[in-house]
């Protein structure tokens, strides 16, 4: 009683059982041989003197946890529950034991579970069976003493790959026979639509993006476009289409044999182009016609399995499903209720798909009561093989406005700004010669070689260039040209020959000349004259009026500067911070105030000094004031660098 009693649980008439069987007339009892029949169960005893004799070895499961035995009809319905809990793990491939390991942590490793912790699991692994189906469960695999559920035994049942005991049949082995070669029978394809196949493999392939191709070119060496059946259902087992039965993948095949090989061959090329016409419409070589319009590929999308075509449901479904459709959608707008998250709680793998249980629940939980015939006819219309298709239904019940596309309204508007021709060009020159001065000032400047930046687009030294190229090599030397002064030059230098070239070489030689002439070595008695760039100030010509008044202001402010001996330069310095002879206009008007000679000046005076002192540096409008004060000095008849 001590020692099996908490787990044989065996009662007082069986103990009396066991010692009536080991007791000696004199009413003691042989322990010593119940512990050789119990210790040796699995062994002879004294095997160390006796090394050749054989064991017997009891068969595997024969001391196993036996489950519970229910009647004929409890367990045609536990083996119902199994076989669709079965599949279901089958099809989404889930590893269930460590889930119900997870919970077998108390004391030891006892392969049970409460059947609460055992609920617990099948809900979080969405193995959701009715409450009465749960109790026949746990019923069957739970263990009579403790009352707990034997979660291996209900994995094994569920999960083909899980092993967790075995056990050897009752029946005699049979003797194995060698193999002789055997011919399956022919599958059955007279209920199978190729082109029921065909649409299915085009929705995976559209779907999923995929290059039919890539999977069969790999088995086709030598460029036949044909390979073996073998070859072909790997493939398309590797484009994902593992659930292509037997007789779909033989009328596929037969629909595409090869009529060239005795051998089952198919053509892999032409299954090719009649998947892909989903991307291209029966279009092939695309890329010769890039003008051809292709259809919408929608077309071609398929509704899943078991999935009701709502146009051929009854007047009185749609009537119901419609005006159940729209209560809801007033009592959503009324109340302003998120729909979509109280269904996402229930769909833990994120698949759009709840069960109808769920569904119903859903709604009691959101208040969208419905009735009877209004559940049934919405599990009808939004109902697959997997479970309810909550996506579809939110989408009719929350309709969202369309989008409207703004791509199209974008390039629109740009293509209206682009259209507008606006010139950023300010004051360009529109003569050779001036554009040619121009350049010259700038050259001598900055001592730039302008054939330089030319002569590399010249590879074969012709002299010449294409009027882009041309363009291109001068925004190289950064000339500062402007796009009018950029075609007065190409204009003027066109090569005769042909309009779209300018000659660079005459270009360069006429910019170059202001260094010194060509082929001096020719005329040693020539003396070539240095190039002088013109002083911006005196190319500001003004008319005769503006001229009088330019005298009348410069001879004013030169007598008060003789009167009273003053400095113009010093404060103009002090506002020409870079050193290059120019200040801005409001520079120019503040230092004649502080000089106390803008009251002798008017606006319309102030005009015609800006007019006759302007210079452009860097594109902005200064004055210069060198010129300015020796104007002003030399009237005056003071020289300011004496003392």
């Amino acid at each position: 009683m001590l020692c099996i009693k908490e787990r044989v649980n065996l009662t007082k008439g069986e103990v009396q059982k066991v010692v009536d069987y080991y007791v000696n007339p004199d009413s003691r009892v042989r322990y010593m041989d119940f512990c050789h029949a119990m210790e040796n169960a699995f062994n002879d005893p004294y095997l160390e003197k006796n090394p050749q004799l054989e064991v017997p070895r009891p068969p595997r499961g024969a001391l196993s946890r036996t489950l519970n035995s229910l009647s004929s009809a409890e367990e045609r319905r536990v083996q119902n529950i199994l076989d669709a809990l079965a599949e279901d793990v089958r099809k989404r491939r889930v590893m269930t034991f460590p889930y119900f390991k997870d919970y077998d942590r108390s004391k030891a490793y006892t392969r049970n579970m409460t059947k609460t912790q055992f609920e617990r699991v099948l809900r979080s692994l969405s193995l959701l069976v009715q409450p009465e189906d749960l109790i026949l469960l746990c019923k069957k695999f739970e263990e009579p003493n403790s009352g707990d559920v034997n979660y291996p035994a209900f994995v094994q049942a569920v999960d083909k790959e899980f092993v967790g005991f075995t056990m050897d049949s009752d029946k005699p082995k049979e003797k194995k026979r060698p193999k002789t070669p055997t011919y399956d029978k022919p599958p059955d394809t007279s209920n199978v639509d190729v082109f029921e196949v065909i649409s299915r493999i085009r929705h995976h392939v559209l779907v999923n993006r995929l290059r039919v191709c890539q999977y069969f070119q790999d088995f086709d060496p030598l460029k036949e476009y044909s390979i073996p059946s073998s070859k072909f259902r790997m493939g398309l087992s590797a484009m994902g289409l593992h659930n292509l039965n037997n007789a779909e993948f033989k009328v596929l095949s037969d629909c595409f044999k090869d009529p060239k090989k005795k051998a089952e061959s198919v053509l892999w090329k032409e299954f090719e182009n009649e998947i892909e016409t989903v991307f291209t419409q029966v279009q092939p070589d695309l890329e010769k016609t890039p003008m051809n319009m292709v259809p919408k590929m929608d077309t071609f999308l398929m509704k899943k399995p078991g999935t009701m075509d709502w146009g051929t449901a009854t007047q009185e479904q749609q009537s119901v499903s419609d005006a159940a459709i729209d209560r809801m959608q007033q009592n959503v707008a009324q109340r302003r209720v998120l729909c979509k998250p109280c269904f996402q709680d229930f769909d833990l793998h994120n698949i759009g798909v709840v069960t109808k249980p769920q569904f119903r629940q859903c709604l009691a939980y959101l208040q969208l009561n419905a009735t009877e015939p209004e559940y049934e006819a919405l599990e009808a219309k939004y109902s697959n093989h997997m479970g309810f298709n909550y996506l579809l239904f939110l989408g009719d019940l929350e309709p969202k406005p369309d989008q409207e596309l703004m791509y199209t309204k974008r390039l629109e508007e740009l293509r209206l700004v682009n259209a507008r021709q606006v010139s950023l060009e300010k004051n360009p020159l529109r003569d050779i010669d001036a554009v040619m001065t121009k350049i010259k000032n700038k050259v001598i400047k900055e001592r730039i070689r302008v054939s330089e930046f030319l002569k590399d687009y010249d590879k074969l030294r012709t002299g010449r260039m294409l009027k882009t190229v041309f363009k291109r090599g001068l925004d190289l030397a950064k000339l500062g040209l402007q796009p009018t002064e950029m075609a007065v030059l190409e204009q003027y230098f066109e090569s005769p020959k042909d309009p779209q070239y300018v000659e660079y070489v005459v270009f360069c030689n006429e910019i170059e000349s202001i260094f010194t002439l060509k082929n001096l070595e020719k005329a040693p008695q020539v003396t070539p004259s240095q190039y002088k760039p013109p002083i911006e100030v005196d190319q500001n010509v003004l008319p005769p009026d503006a001229e009088d008044i330019l005298q009348r202001t410069v001879h004013r402010l030169a007598e008060k500067v003789h009167k009273h001996r003053m400095q113009l330069f010093p404060l103009f310095e002090d506002y020409d911070r870079v050193h290059n002879g120019t200040v801005s206009r409001e520079q120019f008007r503040r230092v004649l105030t502080e000089l106390e000679l803008g009251g002798l000046v008017k606006e319309a005076e102030f005009r015609v000094l800006h007019m006759k002192f302007h210079v452009s540096v860097g594109g902005k409008e200064d004055i210069d004031y060198i010129k300015f004060c020796d104007m002003v000095n030399e009237l005056a008849n003071f020289d300011p660098r004496k003392p």
